[in-house]
């Protein structure tokens, strides 16, 4: 019986492998793309945003121009900041495609997203998975000035993906401070030809919450005011 139990796990374990390791930097068709590729480190499966992540140098221009941002609007962030593109990790795929997540910073803080990619370099879709992004200017009370994103992509490549916003309403009453925010549970998965789907969400809706920001394990950092 343990011997039947061993073949099973090591057929899993195998399967489960071959599941994650599609990525095939040979099948890569453009010269340009092959080179943006390069240029992200190797990462793996379970991956958490809640981890320590480097995205160590910028993307130079003309790589950013092809790959991920055609447009002259999409070069700047919601506050105006010039947008430096950075590199972060290459993850396996579940079929003849491409997962990459890079990094945009700005004097505004930081967004990071999840791209698929064909092998010519063509984006099939994007989801950002990561924010700690506070709006810079004027807000109107009912709008949001400040996001956070956080986001696990387990090993079969679903994605759980937490948002939470700060509208610009806030008061203080007895020296503790109080907000309006929003929070957003949503699950998405990756399917086999790169497509990002929905799968569920969500939304807690528009609550009153607690300034004093809770440890970094939590999500959100705040309490909701009772």
């Amino acid at each position: 019986m343990k011997n039947k139990i061993l073949i099973f796990l090591v057929l899993f374990a195998t399967e489960l492998a071959s599941y994650q390791n599609k990525f095939n930097n040979a099948k890569i068709k453009d010269d340009d793309f092959k080179r943006y590729v390069s240029l992200f480190k190797e990462g793996s499966l379970p991956f958490s945003t809640y981890d320590e992540m480097y995205c160590p140098e910028n993307i130079e221009k003309s790589l950013v121009r092809k790959f991920i941002c055609k447009e002259e609007s999409c070069l700047k962030d919601w506050s105006g900041y010039e947008i430096e593109f950075g590199p972060c990790v290459k993850i396996p795929s579940n079929g003849d495609y491409v997962i990459l997540i890079y990094d945009e910073s700005t004097e505004g803080g930081t967004v990071r997203k999840l791209t698929t990619y064909d092998y010519h370099g063509k984006k099939i879709a994007e989801l950002e998975i990561f924010a700690e992004k506070p709006f810079h200017g004027e807000r109107q009370k009912n709008e949001i000035d400040h996001y956070e994103i956080e986001s696990i992509i387990s090993s079969d490549l679903r994605i759980e993906k937490k948002y939470f916003a700060i509208y610009a309403e806030e008061w203080k009453v007895d020296d503790r401070r109080y907000f309006y925010g929003r929070y957003i549970e949503s699950v998405y998965k990756i399917e086999t030809n790169g497509n990002i789907i929905l799968i569920s969400e969500k939304d807690h809706g528009k609550q009153k919450y607690v300034g004093g920001r809770l440890e970094p394990s939590f999500f959100p950092r705040w309490k909701v005011s009772q």
